[in-house]
C-alpha cells in the first residue's frame, strides 16, 4: 500500500493542504484512505472531528516510539496512507522516511519558499544515505494561481528545473474551496458552492493532482 508523506517546516506552505486535498481526491474515487497527523497544529484530525461524512480514516500520533506500529496498522486498513509530517528536527521523521514510499515538497515560489524547500531536500537527502534507501521526493507547487505565473515565480521554478529537481507537473492552485473545507470542516465536494466560489474547478485540480499521484504506482480505477 502506497505511504506518501509531505515534508516542510515552513507555515504557510500548503503541506497539511496538499495531504487533505489529495486524500479527498483518492476517496471521492472510491478508495481506502488513512491520514497520520504528526503536525503540532493538528489541522487535519481537528477537520476530521468536524467533516462527518468523510470516509477518509485520521489517527493523530505524536509519539516517536509508537509511529512505526500507527503506519502498520493504517497500511493494513487502509489501500493509501498519507503523512502530514511534524518540522526539520521532529524526532519522527527518521522512522517515517524509513517507511514512506514517496515524499512530496509542497512550497510556492518566493525566495523563503525555495530556501526552506532545499533544507527538506537536504534532510531527505541525508535519511537516504542513513537508511540506505532511495525515497522519491517531488515538489509540489503551491498557491499558484492558474495561467498567471509571476516573472518571480517563474524564475524560481526555472531555477529548480535547471537544478534538476523533480517537480509534479501538476500544480496546487490558490483556490479558496480549499481553504473552504478546514472552514466547513467538509469534504471538497460537499463545500457550500453558494458561500465559495471555483469548487468544481478546484475538484478537477484535486483529481488531477491525485491521478499524477497514483500513476506513480497503479492505476487510478484500481486505486480503491
Amino acid at each position: 500500500m502506497p505511504i506518501i508523506a509531505a515534508f516542510n517546516s515552513k507555515g504557510g506552505s500548503a503541506k497539511s493542504t496538499a495531504i487533505l486535498v489529495l486524500g479527498d481526491a483518492l476517496a471521492r474515487q472510491g478508495a481506502s484512505v488513512s491520514i497520520i497527523d504528526t503536525d503540532p497544529q493538528a489541522s487535519l484530525a481537528i477537520w476530521r472531528e468536524r467533516a462527518k461524512t468523510s470516509t477518509i480514516q485520521v489517527v493523530r500520533s505524536t509519539s516517536s516510539t509508537s509511529i512505526h506500529r500507527v503506519i502498520r496498522e493504517e497500511s493494513a486498513r487502509s489501500a493509501w496512507v498519507l503523512i502530514d509530517m511534524a518540522g526539520f528536527t521532529s524526532d519522527m521523521r527518521p522512522a517515517v522516511m524509513s517507511r514512506t514510499d514517496l515524499v512530496i515538497v509542497p512550497m510556492q515560489a518566493s525566495p523563503e519558499d525555495a530556501r526552506l524547500a532545499a533544507t527538506a531536500l537536504e534532510y531527505i537527502a541525508s535519511d537516504c544515505e542513513t537508511l540506505d534507501r532511495t525515497i522519491r521526493t517531488r515538489i509540489l507547487w503551491a498557491r499558484t494561481v492558474p495561467k498567471m505565473i509571476q516573472r518571480v515565480e517563474r524564475k524560481i521554478l526555472d531555477q529548480m528545473a535547471a537544478a534538476n529537481i523533480p517537480a509534479f507537473e501538476t500544480h496546487l492552485n490558490e483556490r479558496s474551496a480549499f481553504r473552504a473545507m478546514f472552514l466547513e470542516g467538509a469534504p471538497l465536494a460537499e463545500v457550500d458552492q453558494s458561500q465559495f466560489n471555483g469548487v468544481p474547478k478546484a475538484i478537477e485540480n484535486a483529481d488531477r493532482l491525485a491521478s499524477e499521484v497514483a500513476s506513480f504506482f497503479l492505476p487510478m480505477e484500481q486505486a480503491a
